[in-house]
């Protein structure tokens, strides 16, 4: 066992624009990849006040504030993804893909809410995907035929934005309704992480 291993639960801060943020790092995302890490925010009951005034302002002066202060518009759960050790490039590519894919966020590849700070390291702020990587899905799992029917799909919409590098996949929500060429129902499919 790694003695410089953090140990989990435990209580951070971060920095995003202009906010500072404190969350429970809850453990790892994924045990390959112990540097994705699942975050609840915490909010005193103040800030949950602010939170939901923030909330009721017209959508001009919430973008406004969301430009300065973004950890305000975080939502309770979060995942923080960390700079590996000599990963500069790689980062900087995800950040910029995560960007260029925009249109994409929030339906086939999480969230992005920024670059952060956090404990001295840079990390990239993503929406939680609650779901397991293909990998880990239940029994039976989806057929070959579906699964290879659903990655196609989802790279003839990352062809539209030129991006085709191999990514992590997860199952996640409830289980969906048959599709027409197959009879069984199974997990919906979504795009988590470029880069491992």
């Amino acid at each position: 066992m790694d003695p410089d291993a953090p140990t989990f639960p435990r209580v951070i801060k971060f920095r995003l624009g202009r906010s500072t943020v404190s969350a429970v790092a809850e453990g790892p995302y994924e045990s390959r990849h112990r540097h994705v890490i699942r975050l609840t925010i915490l909010r005193g009951i103040w800030q949950r006040r602010l939170v939901a005034f923030l909330s009721k302002l017209p959508g001009s002066a919430q973008t406004f504030i969301n430009n300065l202060w973004p950890g305000w518009f975080l939502p309770k759960a979060v995942v923080l993804k960390e700079l590996k050790r000599d990963w500069d490039d790689e980062f900087d590519t995800e950040k910029e893909v995560h960007n260029k894919l925009k249109p994409l966020q929030g339906d086939l590849i999480p969230i992005f809410y920024g670059e952060a700070q956090c404990e001295g390291t840079r990390a990239l702020v993503l929406s939680e995907v609650d779901g397991v990587v293909s990998y880990l899905q239940s029994h039976p799992p989806l057929p070959r035929e579906e699964f290879k029917r659903r990655i196609e799909a989802i790279y003839q919409k990352l062809g539209v934005f030129k991006f085709s590098r191999l990514i992590t996949f997860f199952f996640f929500g409830t289980a969906s309704q048959p599709s027409p060429q197959s009879s069984s129902s199974h997990m919906t499919m979504q795009i988590w992480g470029i880069f491992s």
